[in-house]
């Protein structure tokens, strides 16, 4: 079984702090009733294209210098800050439609909603009501041509739980961990490291 801990609120509720930093304010301090939905944009470095004529003004810092990147090696992988120009559209375009609680960390896009009634579930009726979906959602970011990843292969509908940076995001217990998976490769790799026979503390 994988361990737990309680994410506690803190002042990272900063709009200016990185999601990581963000996601454990967020999960701490939501509401009853709360879910997310995880996307993964596909090949991120390679689906921003650069306009032939911005190319001679395109300029990357590396070592305190400045250069001009007419060429962008593997897509943007080395002028990374277009693609989060482009993220932040995608955040303004939601904001815009009253999705708030939405958070990006380079190709993953994290998006919570918060229930607006609660009823006794009867029959086919659900115990919770929202204002939107996944499908309303991809509906809202369409003008943008985002290009994601097939739920099925990368990303989650909306659930009370969630994986983001590596980690397994509890919604209903306010809690993280290791998903089961990397909890047992982490373990699996302390024992050959505890097993070793070249295994020195000194």
């Amino acid at each position: 079984m994988t361990m737990g801990f309680v994410v506690y609120a803190s002042h990272a509720g900063s709009p200016s702090c990185p999601c990581h930093f963000l996601i454990p304010h967020k999960v701490s301090s939501a509401p009853e009733g709360t879910q997310d939905t995880s996307l993964n944009i596909e090949h991120t470095y390679h689906n921003s294209p650069i306009i032939p004529h911005h190319k001679p003004y395109l300029a990357m810092s590396w070592n305190t210098s400045i250069y001009v990147g007419h060429v962008a090696i593997e897509g943007l992988a080395t002028a990374n800050g277009i693609q989060g120009n482009v993220a932040k559209a995608l955040l303004d375009i939601l904001h815009h439609h009253n999705i708030p609680h939405v958070f990006k960390w380079v190709d993953n896009i994290v998006i919570f909603r918060s229930l607006v009634q609660s009823i006794t579930s009867t029959g086919s009726v659900p115990p919770f009501i929202y204002t939107f979906d996944l499908e309303s959602g991809f509906e809202l970011m369409m003008p943008l041509g985002v290009p994601w990843n097939p739920i099925e292969c990368k990303g989650q509908d909306f659930a009370w739980s969630f994986k983001n940076v590596g980690f397994l995001w509890d919604l209903k217990n306010r809690c993280v961990s290791l998903p089961e998976r990397k909890h047992t490769k982490i373990i699996a790799k302390i024992d050959s490291i505890l097993s070793s026979p070249n295994l020195s503390i000194m």
